[in-house]
């Protein structure tokens, strides 16, 4: 599973490697177990709320869905449908 970081955070078990918003996580190199995984996409650790989201690495029809896509729930057929509305209205 792909995982991105969704909110700016620094890793304090992982020698305060510092991730950004867009960065893959983990970063090449390091090893995570799946609880440290699933408290980083969670509520329960040091920010309160959830800093890391898995990605969806399968196509959805023919566009890939975006971070931003992910971070506001909207994918990018819904996005796509949208675009098409807009045209028609044009």
């Amino acid at each position: 599973m792909t995982y991105t970081v969704v909110r700016n955070f620094t890793d304090l078990q992982d020698d305060n490697f510092k991730y950004r918003v867009g960065d893959a996580f983990p970063h090449p190199g390091a090893k995570v177990t799946k609880a440290r995984i699933a408290e980083l996409m969670g509520t329960d650790n040091k920010r309160g709320m959830a800093v890391i989201a898995e990605m969806p690495t399968e196509r959805t029809g023919s566009h890939e869905e975006t971070l931003s896509d992910v971070q506001t729930g909207e994918t990018a057929s819904k996005a796509e449908k949208a675009k098409g509305k807009a045209r028609k209205k044009a």
